[in-house]
C-alpha cells in the first residue's frame, strides 16, 4: 500500500469516525433533551394541579367556617341569628362558591383521579350549607 492510499484510507476512516460521532452525540442529546421536556411539561401539569386543588381547599374551608360559625350560634345562641347573620353568611358563601366550582372544574380537567377523591367534600359542604341554611331561616 503506498502512502498516498494509507493517507486516504486513514481519512475516510477518520471522516466515518468524526460522522459517526457526531450522530450519536446529536441522537444522545435529542434524546436527552426530549425526556427533559417530557418531565418539564409532568412537572407543570402537577403544579396546576397542586394549584387548583389548593385554591379549592382555600374556599372549601371559607364555606366551612362561615357555615360552621352560623351552625354554632344556631345551636348555642339561636336568637343571635339574625338577619344581618344571615346576610353575612349569604354574602360569604355566594362568594365562596364560584371559587369553589370553578376550581373543582380546574381540577376535574387536568386529573379526573384527584377529582373524584374531591367529590365527596364537595357534597360534604353542601349538606353543611344547606343545614347552616336551614338554621338561618328558622
Amino acid at each position: 500500500m503506498s502512502g498516498t492510499t494509507a493517507a486516504l484510507v486513514g481519512a475516510l476512516i477518520g471522516a466515518v469516525t468524526a460522522l459517526a460521532s457526531g450522530a450519536l452525540a446529536g441522537y444522545f442529546a435529542l434524546r436527552s433533551e426530549r425526556m427533559r421536556h417530557r418531565e418539564a411539561r409532568k412537572a407543570a401539569h402537577v403544579g396546576s394541579v397542586r394549584e387548583h386543588t389548593a385554591a379549592f381547599f382555600a374556599e372549601l374551608f371559607a364555606i366551612h367556617f362561615v357555615a360552621s360559625w352560623v351552625a354554632w350560634f344556631a345551636e348555642h345562641d339561636p336568637g343571635a341569628l339574625d338577619h344581618e347573620m344571615a346576610e353575612f353568611y349569604d354574602t360569604e358563601t355566594y362568594r365562596a362558591f364560584p371559587k369553589l366550582l370553578g376550581s373543582t372544574a380546574m381540577v376535574a380537567a387536568l386529573n379526573t383521579g384527584v377529582y373524584e377523591q374531591l367529590k365527596p367534600l364537595i357534597i360534604e359542604v353542601y349538606k353543611l350549607w344547606n343545614a347552616s341554611c336551614t338554621a338561618c331561616t328558622s
